[in-house]
């Protein structure tokens, strides 16, 4: 060997089983990195829907509910209007019929204006079941004392509801039907 010349490093030689644990071990520091990043990536989004559906209801509660049952007046006072005007009974073409006609659009435009941003009627037949959660009962028809199930006998008013909240229940007037049947005792 001359001393002038550049000594080389020694080579050394990689185990290969090594290197494939190092990597090995890499992907796992990985692996739970992501997982963990993931975890708190999804608490996040918990939080912030959680957060955005605490200011929806407050904006509902605040803003859409006042509005909603200033809107239902008014159709109730368009429903009670398009009554007497039927109750009337104006012959075919008449103005009376025209006006009746008018004024029962004027219920649908409003009724449409409301379902344009989410707010829907909460439909209710006669013969439905009651159900108090949807149901506001200011009569009871018939036998007090009868036992059954209690139905809807009429409905008077319109309810309104935002998705599953309830905004203004449907006013009906309920009957017992009696045991066995599904409509109401006479």
């Amino acid at each position: 060997m001359n001393p002038d010349e550049p000594v080389a490093p020694p080579e050394t030689e990689t185990d290969p089983c090594q290197e494939a644990l190092t990597r090995l071990g890499q992907l796992q520091d990985l692996f739970v990195r992501r997982l963990s990043e993931d975890r708190d990536k999804r608490h996040l989004i918990e939080d912030l829907s959680d957060r955005l559906r605490a200011a929806e209801d407050g904006v509902v509660q605040e803003y859409l509910t006042p509005f909603v049952i200033g809107a239902a007046r008014i159709i109730d006072r368009i429903d009670a209007r398009a009554f007497t005007e039927a109750e009337a009974g104006h012959p075919p073409g008449s103005p009376g019929e025209q006006h009746l006609a008018f004024v029962r659009s004027l219920g649908s435009e409003l009724v449409s204006l409301l379902e344009q941003h989410g707010v829907e009627q909460v439909r209710a037949r006669v013969d439905d079941p009651f159900d108090p959660h949807l149901h506001d009962m200011v009569h009871l028809h018939g036998a007090r004392a009868a036992h059954g199930s209690l139905r809807v006998h009429a409905v008077l008013r319109r309810g309104f509801q935002y998705r599953s909240r309830l905004l203004r229940p449907v006013r009906v007037v309920a009957s017992v039907a009696a045991e066995g049947t599904e409509h109401p005792a006479p």
